[in-house]
């Protein structure tokens, strides 16, 4: 009776360290996986301009298993407001008021992988966009890198409300630029029909 009771005690307790394991593991995995929530940042100021803008949301690039980026989306507030996720999101494509993209990386990649990646994704939802005119541009974009990137830096792409694009790496200028298409195509990368990452993340913030 006595060696029942005590072989029902350690089975109760292997059963409890298994559980304790599986929660554990499931909140690690939750925690990995989930977008920045809005409370982390709460605005920003726009490069190049004094307009105040609001954080909307952020989210991590993933390629498999692997984290590349987490990217954040400013904004100014829009004259037209929509709490609809799809009228928001055009709105934002159209870059009729200031926005700002800051991505910070998250492992060290090459100048190649970024300009490649720039282009696949332009490809894939900008398939209209002049893609040599455009792709002459990312690879200049990408040459204006000193060297591949390290885990830690930040490339920042801002947006004026007349499409205006200034870029910065670890906040110096690389790119300036006036073409609308150019800016409307990098947009398309993470707004666009196919983009890389989970646009609703991005303007989570947005639609509270």
């Amino acid at each position: 009776m006595q060696l029942n009771f005590n072989v029902g005690i350690m089975l109760c307790k292997k059963l409890l360290s298994h559980i304790v394991i599986v929660a554990l593991l499931g909140l690690i995995f939750l925690t990995s996986s989930n977008p920045v929530t809005a409370d982390t940042r709460v605005s920003s100021q726009f490069s190049g301009g004094a307009e105040s803008l609001t954080f909307s949301g952020s989210t991590i690039r993933k390629r498999f298993f692997f984290s590349i980026y987490e990217i954040s989306h400013f904004m100014a507030w829009p004259e037209e407001t929509s709490g609809d996720t799809d009228e928001l999101i055009e709105l934002i494509t159209t870059g009729k008021f200031a926005q700002q993209l800051e991505i910070v990386f998250l492992r060290d990649v090459s100048r190649e992988q970024v300009k490649e990646a720039l282009i696949d994704g332009i490809e894939r939802n900008s398939p209209s966009a002049d893609l040599r005119e455009i792709g002459n541009k990312i690879t200049k974009l990408s040459e204006s890198f000193d060297s591949d990137i390290s885990e830690n830096s930040s490339l920042i792409l801002s947006r004026g409300n007349n499409s205006k694009l200034i870029v910065y790496f670890d906040d110096r200028k690389i790119v300036e630029s006036d073409n609308p298409e150019l800016t409307k195509a990098l947009w398309s990368i993470w707004f666009g029909p196919e983009p890389v990452v989970d646009k609703k993340a991005l303007i989570a913030n947005q639609l509270r």
